[in-house]
């Protein structure tokens, strides 16, 4: 009951549940010391379709490998818990009471929209918990997000893309939907592109991110999968490794999975061997 009340409370800090805007969630963070800015190894989920699967791959493999794992995701399912993840536990209650109503007390009843709050109370109790990765699924587009808020990561992963939101663009085009999520991508970091939909959305993903200084790893120039029988091949430069079918439904997922085994295999700086992958799947 008491985490309904206070959900309940930040939900009417402002008239509007989406305004895109920087400014508010930069305030608050300004208040709360800014606690983005002592993250560790970030890696930023963006696109439409599929982000979940592939911040949950991540998690997995990783936490298989005996790394800690803090994790944000939106939206949740079941209960708000889900969007909490603290060196790989999902937060309890007791500890959400307090996050939140601490962040609550802190913003001063100013307005903010829902996402942006509960995205600078993620960054607080993230700079408090001891972790080697965080893992931060974008809210809507990228460009405006509350999690837009970095100065570095080690990568950004951009997820099939398709359309999405339609309302809160000008014309309501591909184009706008792929600029909004891709125009404002971190540079001198690694960009990881999953298998889209069209040769055309891939195009046009090249195009906006071709002058940004990241490294680029692409779906299909390189990396792939390859489906078999008993599960899938991932395929990169370095070679090819046999894999079982893995533990989500719908051929999709393949796709999904073998974005997050390209991020894994390209963040040499953390140890992860072919076996960690197999039981993380």
């Amino acid at each position: 009951m008491k985490i309904k009340k206070i959900l309940n409370k930040l939900l009417r800090l402002h008239p509007k549940s989406i305004d895109l805007s920087l400014y508010r969630i930069q305030r608050l963070l300004k208040s709360l010391n800014n606690p983005e800015k002592k993250l560790q190894n970030c890696i930023q989920v963006i696109g439409t379709n599929g982000k979940f699967s592939i911040c949950s791959t991540l998690r997995e493999i990783y936490e298989t490998a005996g790394y800690k794992v803090n994790m944000h995701i939106s939206p949740s399912v079941r209960k708000f818990n889900e969007r909490y993840y603290f060196s790989s536990e999902q937060i309890n209650d007791d500890r959400l009471y307090k996050l939140l109503s601490e962040v609550e007390k802190i913003n001063k009843g100013q307005p903010i929209t829902f996402h942006e709050i509960i995205t600078a109370a993620f960054f607080l109790e993230a700079a408090r918990t001891k972790a080697h990765l965080n893992i931060l699924e974008a809210g809507l587009f990228f460009r405006l997000d509350a999690s837009n808020v970095l100065d570095k990561n080690i990568a950004s992963i951009i997820s099939p893309i398709g359309m999405d939101h339609k309302d809160f663009l000008k014309e309501g085009t591909i184009d706008e939907i792929i600029f909004e999520k891709c125009s404002k991508l971190l540079n001198g970091s690694k960009i990881i592109v999953a298998e889209q939909t069209s040769f055309e959305i891939l195009n046009k993903i090249n195009k906006i991110i071709r002058s940004n200084s990241s490294k680029k790893i692409i779906c299909g120039n390189d990396f792939k999968y390859e489906k078999t029988p008993n599960g899938f091949n991932f395929i990169n430069n370095s070679g090819s490794l046999s894999l079982p079918k893995p533990n989500l439904l719908g051929d999709y997922q393949y796709g999904n999975i073998s974005t997050a085994i390209a991020t894994v295999k390209e963040l040499d700086q953390f140890k992860v061997n072919q076996s960690h992958i197999i039981t993380a799947l």
